[in-house]
């Protein structure tokens, strides 16, 4: 299992926060998503790719792209 820690633009709610979540978790290869403010806490199984992330969240209208990971 991996985990990724990811800023995320536009957020302003925790309808947005629910938003996120729910489309996340939509896949299966993602085990858990916690958001805090604008800070996504992904963990996810090793066949994803941390571009299939970033690409769920631009759909939805987000903003967030790998240099917006924050390295741990």
């Amino acid at each position: 299992m991996k985990r990724i820690r990811i800023k995320i633009d536009g957020i302003r709610c925790n309808k947005c926060r629910s938003i996120i979540t729910t489309e996340l978790e939509k896949n299966k290869l993602i085990k858990s998503v916690s958001i805090d403010e604008n800070i996504a806490s992904i963990e996810y199984n090793e066949k994803l790719d941390v571009k299939e992330i970033i690409d769920i969240i631009n759909s939805l209208e987000f903003e967030t792209k790998e240099d917006y990971i924050i390295k741990e």
